[in-house]
């Protein structure tokens, strides 16, 4: 006697051979996710960023409209993760993913507001922010930077704001002790 299937039941997803990202019942590949100049914008509801398998696996969309992403670490082309949205779910590999590919992780609420940025770390170059630091006590700083400035007879800017007056004694200071 042959086995017969007795319990007819749908598959709602099969994988692809050629993609391996499933397919909906109709057979229809869900539209795919690719990075646009080095960015992938998430938005809509279930939002799904984790690891599979060393991929980083993306999902997005409302409802039926979904996309997905299937991106190796090798020649992805993403800078820039961007999700807009709080409702789904961000893995603790996919963060470390990221940060491995040295790419950025950016969510904000739907109105805008930024709730999470993740990032490269940069090296620290200590002259680089010593020159920062001390921009602001410089007496050629601009106008704009440091405060307001008075034109006196004679045509010469004087300082009239107290952060220029603790601008000068810096300077007197750093003078002084050379």
């Amino acid at each position: 006697m042959a086995a017969t299937k007795t319990v007819s039941q749908p598959t709602r997803f099969c994988r692809s051979a050629t993609t391996n990202l499933p397919r909906d019942v109709s057979g229809n590949a869900p539209e795919q996710i690719t990075p646009q100049f080095g960015v992938v914008v998430l938005f809509g509801f279930g939002i799904q960023v984790k690891v599979e398998r060393g991929h980083l696996m993306l999902e997005d969309g409302i409802g039926a409209d979904r996309r997905q992403a299937r991106l190796p670490r090798v020649g992805h082309g993403l800078k820039r993760l961007v999700v807009i949205g709080a409702d789904g779910f961000v893995s603790l590999g996919a963060l470390r993913w990221l940060a491995d590919q040295d790419s950025t992780f950016v969510m904000l609420e739907r109105n805008g507001t930024v709730l999470a940025v993740t990032g490269p770390i940069a090296a620290s170059d200590a002259r680089l922010r010593r020159a920062q630091a001390l921009a602001l006590y410089l007496p050629y700083a601009p106008a704009g930077l440091t405060g307001s400035y008075t034109s006196d007879q004679s045509g010469v800017r004087a300082p009239t704001d107290h952060l220029s007056k603790t601008r000068q004694r810096m300077i007197r200071n750093h003078t002084s002790q050379a």
